[in-house]
């Protein structure tokens, strides 16, 4: 089998999360066994709901099954989630619960985007973000391989994104340190 040499499940586990589908009654601790990766997450919407609590200090409600279109779920986040958003401090707490939470499930590999813009929304320079995403890169490097990316809003014209880039990129450090950045092809 040309792909069975890339693999590296233990062959129960695998075998467990392959089963017939009579068998399929697979229990959740079993699944969180199995490394997996996350090739496309956001790195400050990713933790447990109870760190957005914590760090607002108040319960909040919990977000539907199912969404009815695209305008509700940022709706959810704008008036849920990202109030939680708006310090350094916070960020690193939001930051790590979403690492851990991965860790903890299983995966081993993520690809999380850090928006562009989220410095200057919480009043901080660049690089300060940039040094609190190493620190906690290096912090759970044992447990997870974390390859941060940046994230662009979409709703932001190419117009007005450009210059926008331009400053912050000026703003930054002046070029980002092996220990911040990843080249997924080698791994």
């Amino acid at each position: 089998m040309a792909g069975a040499e890339l693999t590296t499940i233990a062959e129960p586990l695998l075998a467990l999360a392959l089963a017939d589908a009579q068998d399929r009654c697979v229990a959740v601790s079993d699944l969180r066994r199995l490394p997996k990766a996350d090739v496309h997450c956001h790195a400050l919407l990713n933790c447990p709901l109870s760190t957005y609590e914590g760090l607002l200090g108040h319960k909040l409600p919990l977000p539907p099954a199912r969404f009815g279109n695209f305008g509700e779920f940022g709706g959810y986040l704008a008036t849920n989630l990202f109030p939680a958003i708006c310090s350094l401090a916070n960020v690193r707490a939001i930051l790590r619960g979403g690492l851990e939470r991965m860790a903890d499930e299983g995966v081993v590999y993520a690809e999380a985007s850090i928006d562009l813009l989220m410095p200057s929304r919480i009043g901080v320079a660049p690089h300060a973000v940039l040094d609190l995403v190493a620190e906690e890169r290096e912090r759970i490097a044992s447990r997870l391989c974390f390859a941060p990316e940046i994230g662009i809003n979409r709703r932001i014209s190419p117009d007005t994104l450009w210059p926008r880039s331009r400053r912050i990129s000026t703003q930054g450090s002046s070029a980002p340190s092996t220990s911040t950045t990843t080249n997924v092809r080698a791994l």
